[in-house]
């Protein structure tokens, strides 16, 4: 229930409130000895921490989900690694992007994870868009087509908005609005 309040505050903006919470879920999982959820408690952190504007915290976060999940090659392993490419991509640094994202990616094929996919080929279409905006597109009309398929509300939302951003960067302002258009009716 913690770590659900923590995420509803993140969602409402209420920064400070879901890094508190999710401060209790990482305690209480680090005294049960669970890895996994305490990996994945720091990957959702270090988004808590991102929205609050505390990007180092965000990035260390990131850092420690992935070291702590490395041995255990699941979807949380895979979101780790896809946080750490949204970390990079959300900082500018869009070299650094492609290696997790696509780490993440070959994890969420192999697991037939298309919430895990769509979220890896948003981040890295986004990297993409500055060198090679062809296959930016392709990857993010992937992710959206899987998050739309599978029902994924949240990464459909997110592959609409950057699929307009990727357009308008490109100065192709019809396809722009189409995309906002398509995500907002």
């Amino acid at each position: 229930l913690l770590e659900k309040a923590a995420h509803a505050c993140h969602l409402v903006g209420a920064d400070a409130d879901s890094i508190e919470l999710q401060n209790r879920v990482l305690g209480i999982y680090d005294r049960c000895g669970n890895k996994i959820r305490f990996g994945n408690a720091l990957r959702l952190r270090s988004r808590f921490h991102w929205s609050a504007g505390a990007f180092k915290a965000s990035w260390e976060d990131a850092k420690a989900a992935v070291e702590c999940l490395l041995d255990m090659r699941g979807p949380e392993l895979a979101m780790a690694q896809s946080n750490a490419a949204q970390v990079h991509m959300l900082n500018r640094e869009y070299r650094l992007v492609q290696e997790p994202a696509e780490a993440a990616i070959e994890i969420a094929e192999e697991l037939r994870r298309s919430d895990v996919l769509s979220h890896a080929l948003n981040n890295l279409a986004c990297a993409l868009m500055f060198g090679d905006p062809n296959r930016a597109r392709k990857e993010m009309d992937r992710s959206l087509q899987l998050a739309l398929e599978d029902g994924h509300v949240e990464h459909a939302a997110r592959a609409f908005v950057n699929a307009t951003y990727i357009e308008m960067y490109l100065c192709q302002y019809d396809a722009a609005k189409a995309y906002a258009t398509r995500g907002i009716f």
